[in-house]
């Protein structure tokens, strides 16, 4: 069976993360969060919460942070999905 996974990486995004989560879970194996270690909300929070794997870093620039990304969910899933927090799927 195809196994398909999320990951994300986010900075203080409990605003809307909750909404994101509720369309995506349903749809995929695991859920990957990156949280930007200056988040000062619930965001952590939330997605653990919802079973979400969580890890904190420092954000550099977008091609390192997404670079990290792809690197830390490399070969845990078949199909990725990467989604912005303020973004849902139907």
């Amino acid at each position: 069976m195809t196994k398909l996974i999320s990951a994300h990486f986010v900075r203080n995004e409990a605003h809307c993360i909750q909404k994101m989560l509720d369309s995506l879970l349903p749809h995929v194996e695991q859920t990957y969060v990156m949280i930007d270690d200056r988040t000062l909300d619930r965001t952590q929070e939330i997605c653990e919460a919802n079973g979400c794997i969580v890890k904190s870093f420092k954000f550099e620039n977008f091609g390192k942070t997404w670079n990290t990304l792809l690197k830390w969910v490399n070969d845990k899933g078949d199909w990725g999905i990467f989604i912005a927090p303020d973004e849902t799927i139907s």
